[in-house]
């Protein structure tokens, strides 16, 4: 069988047929540069014209024009509101930190030496003090019930609601009335007090006068008729005559004394126990007066240094004197 090399023939394709050809692309218009620019920017007017775009208020551009000074002005109420409360809240703390260094600081003491056991125990109570009392045996009646010192001292100082302990004085023994010597020689009168075998003589001093005789007693301590327990010690100033100087009432140092033990002036009136320290050589003023329930207002109530300690002639004797009541 005959094979022919003609190439095999296949019927045409109709490519019109069963295929569409696809719509033409429209061509891309180039972005307008001012429609591009307005889409980034907020403020720009969107595509319609009836779109809201919101747009930053007056308050906020006129604030950052706005100077510290009329921020000020305008909040003037608030700031004066600020300052008052800045300056109570100063004021109160300032005031609780002087309560609180206060507390720590402690207080004082009162002064209630020559008070009754009774009042000085309401004194100290009152100042938020608590009170121990301790007793001590005094050959001075005057002292009996009275305070004769504390721990701590008047005007130290003790811690809030701290203890002061005070020294009440006690008078256990058997009490006498001091004779009256004035008026008497020397002699006589050593001789009274060895009489009572109850009280001894202690100083003998000389002072000039020229009222009074020569070796005859012109004061004594402590005062005549006031009660003291046995043993109690009686000062003597005799009169020396009058003085050449004129100096009457002071010492005239005829045994050559440097020192003298403190007077019992304890009851006696200022004056009068002034007048005896002068003649004992020894110079007097007045402390701070003091309430006594049991001493007649302007007597002696507290001598210092205490009676009976000795004292070189020419120091100063101070006395605190009884209050009114």
């Amino acid at each position: 069988m005959a094979t022919s090399d003609s190439p095999e023939t296949t019927a045409p394709i109709d490519i019109t047929k069963g295929t569409e050809e696809p719509a033409a692309t429209p061509p891309v218009e180039a972005a307008d540069a001012t429609t591009t620019e307005a889409a980034t920017t907020p403020d720009a007017p969107a595509a319609s014209d009836n779109a809201y775009v919101p747009k930053p208020h007056a308050a906020y551009a006129s604030h950052e024009r706005e100077s510290v000074s009329d921020w000020a002005k305008r909040h003037r109420g608030a700031i004066r509101i600020v300052l008052l409360v800045f300056a109570i809240a100063l004021f109160g703390s300032s005031l609780i930190l002087t309560r609180c260094f206060g507390l720590f600081a402690g207080q004082e003491v009162p002064d209630v030496v020559g008070y009754s056991e009774e009042s000085a125990k309401a004194l100290l109570k009152k100042r938020g003090l608590k009170v121990e009392v301790r007793e001590e045996d005094t050959q001075n009646v005057d002292d009996d019930g009275r305070v004769l010192a504390t721990d701590p001292a008047d005007g130290e100082t003790t811690s809030h609601n701290g203890t002061v302990t005070i020294v009440v004085g006690v008078v256990t023994q058997k009490t006498q009335e001091v004779p009256n010597l004035v008026g008497k020689t020397k002699a006589d009168a050593a001789n009274a007090i060895l009489a009572t075998n109850f009280f001894v003589q202690d100083d003998v001093v000389y002072a000039y006068s020229s009222s009074v005789p020569a070796g005859t007693v012109i004061s004594q301590a402590p005062f005549a008729g006031s009660k003291r327990t046995r043993g109690s010690s009686i000062d003597l100033v005799v009169s020396a005559g009058p003085s050449p100087s004129g100096d009457n009432g002071g010492p005239a140092d005829e045994d050559g004394k440097s020192t003298v033990t403190i007077p019992d002036v304890e009851g006696m009136s200022y004056e009068d126990a002034t007048a005896l320290l002068k003649g004992m050589g020894l110079k007097s003023k007045r402390g701070r007066d003091t309430v006594d329930e049991k001493l007649t207002p302007g007597t002696v109530a507290v001598v210092a240094p205490s009676v009976g300690t000795s004292a070189d002639i020419g120091s100063t004797v101070t006395l605190s004197v009884a209050a009114k009541k």
